[in-house]
């Protein structure tokens, strides 16, 4: 009697499992806390890492978190194009391969115009390979505090009256100073100030958003003459002033002008005037 036997094969097929691709970002600001003046320009240097097991092919954006929402945007440039932000609004400025493991610092140069109000810009500068639905992938940032004080002014220069004889009261005229909201002189017998740094021996004094004034009040003699810059902003932050001696040379009216007073005649309070 033959037996018969029954082979079981059991075949298991697998196949290999697809691992996916995990992008990874690292953006590092090298300075988060900027403080520059109105007017100037800002640069930022910003880092991106590659820290994941792929190449990244990435969107540069900043984005504008709304800080100072009443005040208009900083704008800036990278590799000559000029980006403006939004409030609560990412600006893609940029595109940037990086492969696996490398790294790559690019410079952007923000551009504090003149009317941009003193205060706290917070902005997000990052990148991300691709946007799926409401998910970024291969996202990172990094924040930026930009400081904005208000702007460094000049002092004004005295035009006239010049350094000559005149035959009647001289006017006052002076250089424009960017910036500036107004202008306060001042005419005195000393160069005594008080605290705020205005002369306590006054004869007359004016103000104008103008480059001129008409003296009204009768020179005598040892006349000091004082204009004083204002910033156009509550703090009147860095006040600059700037004196220059007249004499009168006598009775017949005619006004023999000094030199500048030179040095000790220039000067730059603390910048807190409360007047």
């Amino acid at each position: 009697m033959k037996k018969v036997y029954t082979v079981l094969l059991i075949m298991v097929i697998t196949s290999a499992v697809d691992i996916a691709a995990s992008p990874q970002l690292d953006v590092r600001i090298a300075q988060n806390a900027i403080t520059a003046s109105s007017g100037n320009l800002v640069s930022v240097q910003i880092t991106y890492e590659n820290v994941g097991d792929s190449d990244l092919q990435l969107y540069l954006f900043v984005y504008d978190d709304g800080s100072n929402e009443t005040s208009p945007r900083p704008t800036f440039t990278y590799e000559g194009g000029t980006y403006s932000t939004a409030i609560d609004t990412g600006v893609i400025f940029g595109v940037l391969t990086l492969p696996l493991n490398e790294f790559q610092t690019i410079e952007i140069v923000f551009d504090i115009g003149p009317a941009v109000i003193p205060g706290e810009y917070v902005l997000h500068i990052g990148g991300y390979q691709e946007k799926v639905e409401d998910s970024y992938i291969g996202y990172d940032d990094d924040i930026l505090v930009l400081t904005v004080l208000p702007a460094v002014l000049s002092a004004p220069v005295l035009v006239s009256p010049a350094h000559a004889e005149v035959d009647a009261v001289p006017g006052l005229v002076w250089t424009p100073v960017q910036g500036a909201r107004g202008y306060t002189w001042e005419i005195a017998t000393s160069n005594t100030v008080d605290e705020t740094g205005l002369f306590t021996d006054v004869v007359c004094s004016g103000s104008t958003t103008t480059e001129s004034a008409v003296i009204t009040c009768d020179l005598q003699k040892d006349i000091k003459i004082k204009q004083i810059t204002r910033y156009d902003n509550p703090q009147k932050t860095g006040d600059l002033e700037q004196e220059h001696g007249i004499k009168v040379k006598g009775p017949s009216g005619q006004f023999l002008l000094d030199t500048p007073l030179g040095i000790d005649g220039y000067k730059q309070t603390d910048g807190r005037h409360n007047d």
